[in-house]
């Protein structure tokens, strides 16, 4: 009965270690599909501790995003991950997760930046030239 659970763990050690050593550039490719509007330019590390440059969403450039997973989570059966936006136009953090089905969720999305770099609203409200927050 002891080998049971000795290939239980045998097999859960083996996921986390599958899905902390994930390639943040296998995922990007998977979202971008998902999402055709997203695009980057380059995404390094894993989906442990990685990062992606040049992301643009539609044609409103966003700016670098740093990846940092919660271990803790792969435990719960979804992957959850702080997710840093800055250097780029678009400055935030939110929380990413995605589960066994593959739906992802967003959650504590809180964003800031300067309304003169937003291209997809109208001139007259870029040209004020204003601060933006949104929680």
């Amino acid at each position: 009965m002891k080998w049971v659970g000795y290939v239980f763990l045998t097999v859960l050690v083996t996921l986390t270690a599958l899905v902390v050593t994930l390639p943040a550039e296998f995922v990007m490719q998977r979202l971008v599909r998902s999402e055709p509007a997203i695009r980057y330019a380059q995404a390094n590390g894993t989906v442990w501790n990685g990062s992606v440059h040049g992301i643009q969403y539609d044609q409103q450039s966003i700016g670098s995003a740093r990846i940092e997973t919660d271990w803790l989570s792969i435990f719960s059966g979804k992957l959850s991950s702080l997710v840093r936006i800055n250097d780029g136009v678009v400055n935030g953090r939110g929380r990413v997760s995605a589960g066994l089905t593959g739906q992802i969720e967003i959650e504590d999305l809180r964003l800031s930046g300067s309304t003169v770099e937003l291209t997809n609203i109208r001139k007259e409200i870029r040209d004020l030239a204003g601060e933006y927050t949104l929680s």
